[in-house]
C-alpha cells in the first residue's frame, strides 16, 4: 500500500493507494494507525478498479470513518 499525507494548516488527510486482489480489514486498520500518528481528520483508501472490496471490509471502513474509493479507470502500458 502506498501512502500519502496531505497536510494544510487546518486539516491533515491520509490517503492510501491500494492495488491488490482483495482489500482486507487489516488494510483499513493499518491506515488508521498512520492516521492517528499524524492526527489526520480524514482517511481515504483508493483501490484499483479490479480490487475486490468485500462487504465486511466496506462496513468496517465505514464504521471507522474511512472513505473507500474504487477507481474506474485502467492505464494499459
Amino acid at each position: 500500500m502506498l501512502e500519502f499525507l496531505v497536510n494544510s494548516p487546518k486539516i491533515a488527510v491520509v490517503v492510501a493507494a491500494n492495488d491488490k486482489e482483495e482489500l482486507e480489514t487489516s488494510d483499513v486498520d493499518t491506515i488508521l494507525v498512520s492516521a492517528a500518528d499524524r492526527r489526520a481528520q480524514r482517511v481515504i483508501i483508493y483501490a484499483a478498479y479490479d480490487t475486490k472490496i468485500p462487504e465486511i471490509v466496506a462496513k468496517h471502513a465505514k464504521g471507522k470513518g474511512v472513505e473507500l474509493i474504487q477507481t474506474q479507470w485502467w492505464q494499459d502500458d
